[in-house]
């Protein structure tokens, strides 16, 4: 495989095999994590303080993915690092897939913290990976289609993986309907499947080369580019912003899916709805956000998604038990009250795509290029630690309302949690606001832009200052050196 300066072609292509890889982790994702893992984890058992806990410990030990820009440091081979930790990703959830196909019977006492301890090993791999993935993949693309290009990604892995989530839900509930209680085979057997689908991921990304810049300075010793990222004052702004926003998200996140299956009596086939539009609204999300990040820079985009980012959990507020009456004339339509939480997935999730979306990037932009992998593993390492406390002290502020309360008012504690958790997030938008970010538009013009052209349908090929990453694209042949717009 060619290591040394690629043509804009061959540029193109790895760009396409990221974007592949990108639809296989998605679709890995469906079939393991997220509402199917909390479900296996309350068929096993586990309650409210546990379902908080195997949350929690995914945000935990990405503190130490930190680590894996220290090995960067040492090796500067992220290609390497990142396929050896993806792949030891994927075998987690094989082994959590085949233990629960062959292992796990009707009656056994669940292993729900054999469980909570494989989800944070998965979880580490996954991070410490993402840090040398994100030194890799910045080289396939200058700063300035950045936005555009993940955007993309993130969008064709959300719309590839939408049918197969919904699939999954049906097969899931029609499992649990109709098979002995206890028996969790076939989740199991959509973990193998996944994590399959994952494996055939990493290798195909396997054939994405490492792009040496010509000209690029050799990474930094650890501690200097350590020192370097904590000097940087929008670059603690921007990370300190994240950890507060992720803390105020993880507060309620893991407190809504066990609300949402132990309270409301919400079927998996609709979670997984949710969940699916969800992430077709993110899709949408992403791909606007990475144009409108483009031309008017990532602060003020993610600024104003903020305030759609804070509904999300107000309308799990509105969610409750019973139905609402819809009387049609020759039909009466009875609509469970739980359904105005889909509302979240629609403004909320669209919403988040662009917060989410654009504080990663920007922490990539704010960084030289011999300091990305520093960058992005301290950004990530800071509000995961957050986050994890974020869903410890949920589940706490729950478990210590829910003593107070009468069984038929425990829906109150969760709802008080979610409130805090909508004052939070809009209160981020403070955070954002101070950090600055070289060429960016003030959020005034993008609010005008938006209320004009709300698609972003318009946008042309000017670009705003890309900053002071525009030295470091990734340099073409001698023969090859035309500008041309990423099409991968």
């Amino acid at each position: 495989m060619p290591t040394g300066n690629l043509t804009n072609r061959q540029l193109r292509r790895a760009r396409r095999l990221v974007v592949t890889e990108g639809a296989l982790g998605a679709l890995n994702g469906q079939l393991t994590a997220g509402i199917l893992l909390v479900k296996l984890a309350t068929e096993m058992g586990a309650g409210a303080p546990e379902i908080a806990i195997l949350q929690a410990v995914p945000q935990f030990v990405s503190a130490l993915q930190i680590s894996s820009s220290w090995i960067l440091t040492r090796t500067d081979d992220c290609r390497r690092l990142a396929l050896s930790l993806m792949f030891l990703n994927r075998l987690v959830w094989m082994t959590i897939g085949l233990s629960t196909l062959f292992l796990l019977r009707p009656g056994m006492q669940g292993p729900v913290w054999a469980l909570i301890l494989a989800n944070g090993v998965a979880a580490l791999s996954g991070q410490m990976a993402l840090v040398a993935w994100y030194t890799w993949v910045a080289d396939l693309a200058p700063v300035q289609f950045w936005g555009r290009f993940l955007g993309r990604k993130n969008m064709i892995a959300l719309v590839f993986s939408t049918p197969v989530g919904l699939c999954a839900g049906v097969f899931a509930d029609w499992w649990f309907n109709t098979m002995p209680k206890g028996d969790l085979r076939g989740i199991g057997a959509m973990a193998v499947l996944g994590a399959s689908l994952g494996i055939t991921g990493v290798l195909v990304l396997s054939r994405v080369p490492l792009v040496r810049v010509a000209h690029a300075r050799k990474n930094m010793p650890f501690a200097e580019a350590l020192g370097a990222a904590l000097r940087d004052t929008s670059f603690r702004r921007l990370a300190l912003t994240r950890c507060w926003i992720m803390f105020f998200v993880q507060v309620a996140a893991p407190m809504w899916q066990f609300y949402a299956l132990k309270l409301l009596g919400v079927p998996l086939l609709v979670m997984k709805i949710w969940e699916n539009i969800s992430s077709l609204s993110n899709a949408g999300g992403n791909r606007l956000c990475g144009r409108l990040a483009d031309h008017y820079g990532y602060r003020p985009v993610a600024i104003l998604f903020c305030v759609g980012m804070g509904t999300i959990p107000v309308w799990w507020i509105f969610a409750g038990p019973g139905a609402w009456r819809v009387d049609l004339g020759f039909w009466t339509l009875m609509v469970p009250c739980y359904w105005i939480a889909v509302l979240s997935s629609l403004v909320g999730s669209f919403s988040w795509s662009g917060v989410n979306l654009c504080a990663s990037n920007l922490a990539l932009k704010l960084a030289r290029r011999e300091h990305r992998a520093t960058y992005v593993a301290l950004f990530q390492a800071a509000f995961g630690i957050t986050g994890g406390c974020g869903a410890l002290i949920g589940g706490w502020l729950v478990s210590v309302a829910k003593s107070g309360l009468k069984p038929e008012e425990f829906a109150l504690a969760f709802k008080v949690v979610f409130l805090l958790s909508a004052l939070g997030r809009w209160a981020a938008m403070v955070g954002l606001a101070s950090v600055r970010e070289p060429g960016a538009a003030r959020v005034g013009q993008l609010a005008g832009r938006l209320a004009r052209d709300p698609l972003g349908a318009r946008l042309t090929g000017e670009w705003r200052s890309p900053g002071p990453e525009q030295e470091l694209e990734p340099a073409a042949r001698p023969e090859d050196k035309s500008a041309t717009p990423p099409r991968g």
